[in-house]
């Protein structure tokens, strides 16, 4: 993997957004933290890439642990502004019941299935 992601470097530069894509997603495996940052950097220059958008409230969620403040906070502040954004996302709307249900609040997990 690492190969090939020297391969796409020289050829499309290190700033590349695919490249760069690439490259937090081979560091999810081992430094999950450097992962979060580079798909921060991505939303950065475009708030409405869905695919890093995605990813990186994904890593978010493998990051905090099942405490119910941190999830709270996950959820005001990422999946409520993902889903303003884009709100045909039934994989995100999914995740986010799931989430409601972890903490036992069912009302909002079952908005969330509608």
């Amino acid at each position: 993997a690492e190969n090939i992601l020297s391969f796409f470097v020289s050829e499309l530069g290190y700033n590349d957004t695919k490249v760069l894509k690439m490259k937090a997603d081979l560091l999810q495996i081992s430094d999950l933290t450097s992962s979060l940052k580079i798909y921060k950097k991505l939303i950065k220059e475009n708030q409405n890439d869905r695919v890093a958008l995605k990813q990186y409230i994904s890593l978010l969620k493998m990051s905090v642990s099942s405490n119910q403040e941190d999830l709270n906070s996950l959820i005001r502040n990422y999946y409520n502004e993902y889903l303003e954004v884009f709100p045909d996302d039934a994989e995100v709307w999914g995740d986010l019941s799931e989430i409601y249900i972890s903490v036992l609040n069912y009302n909002k997990a079952i908005f969330c299935l509608e």
